[in-house]
């Protein structure tokens, strides 16, 4: 198990360091905003990704929940989506196969969510065999903000041993927090992937809005936590996809975060949608799973 630590950030030689909290240790921060805001431009997210953005905004605006229309997910328990003050932070390894594999002929998304309902969420997207876009979808701002294809994410996949079989992984930080918990107002937005080329946690976006806690607790989103979202309702099989090591942190009225913690059942529920046959690859309540 990594060391507990309640300091997100460490300042070492001068350098801002940030915690991985799956081995505990500390890592240089590379700000390469402006490298990806100058390569993640939108075009290269393909017309039947735009259409499955417009069907996600349908679904906020109707009221439905998210739970009730995924594949298959983790999401958290009522009582632990409010359960922070001043910031809260989602840490996890997104499995991501080169190709969906199998009989996958739709739009398929893997999400996480840090539980602030304007935060930042990564949405891995499969389109059909073509592999894989990662794309940025800011909900404070309600749109996709940057967009990714495989090839420009090379130095931050690696290879991960889970339960003697290899997968491919892509390790992301999604933060949200008060700039200053004593003036409050003020929310950032950060976005982190570990380069594993460079042993550093790459800064990918950021962005600054006014919000109040409640609006940070208000809205089907507070509730979304690991899950695989699919446009098919139909069966169908796939390589395994899903998450590993999703560890959670909160940070209270003083502005002092929490030791890291895995997702577990406690704070968390699986869902399913109900019919649909589902065949995990491995299930770890409720930190990881994959699906195939």
């Amino acid at each position: 198990m990594p060391q507990e630590s309640n300091n997100l950030y460490k300042t070492i030689n001068d350098v801002p360091h940030l915690l991985n909290p799956s081995d505990g240790q500390y890592y240089p921060i590379l700000d390469e905003r402006k490298r990806f805001a100058d390569s993640g431009a939108s075009d290269c997210a393909t017309p039947e990704v735009a259409e499955f953005e417009k069907e996600f905004d349908a679904l906020a605006a109707s009221g439905k929940k998210e739970a009730d229309l995924c594949r298959y997910g983790i999401f958290y328990k009522d009582s632990y989506q409010h359960n922070f003050r001043t910031g809260t932070v989602v840490a996890t390894d997104i499995i991501c196969p080169q190709v969906a594999g199998g009989d996958f002929s739709t739009i398929m998304l893997l999400a996480a969510g840090n539980r602030a309902s304007k935060s930042v969420m990564p949405w891995l997207m499969y389109v059909r065999q073509a592999g894989y876009i990662l794309s940025l979808r800011d909900q404070s701002i309600s749109k996709m903000v940057l967009n990714f294809n495989a090839s420009t994410l090379q130095d931050y996949l690696t290879e991960k041993q889970i339960e003697g079989t290899t997968h491919q992984v892509l390790s992301i930080q999604s933060q949200t927090f008060l700039k200053d918990p004593a003036q409050g107002g003020q929310w950032i937005n950060l976005f982190y992937m570990y380069n594993h080329k460079k042993n550093v946690y790459s800064l990918i976006y950021s962005n600054e809005y006014k919000a109040s806690e409640d609006e940070q607790k208000v809205g089907d989103e507070c509730s979304w936590g690991t899950f695989v979202h699919a446009v098919s309702i139909h069966s169908f099989r796939t390589n395994p996809l899903g998450f590993d090591n999703t560890y959670l942190q909160e940070r209270d009225e003083q502005g002092v975060w929490s030791n890291f913690h895995l997702l577990t059942p406690d704070i968390s529920d699986k869902h399913q949608y109900p019919g649909v046959e589902i065949n995990l690859a491995f299930q770890h309540p409720n930190y990881g799973f994959a699906i195939n």
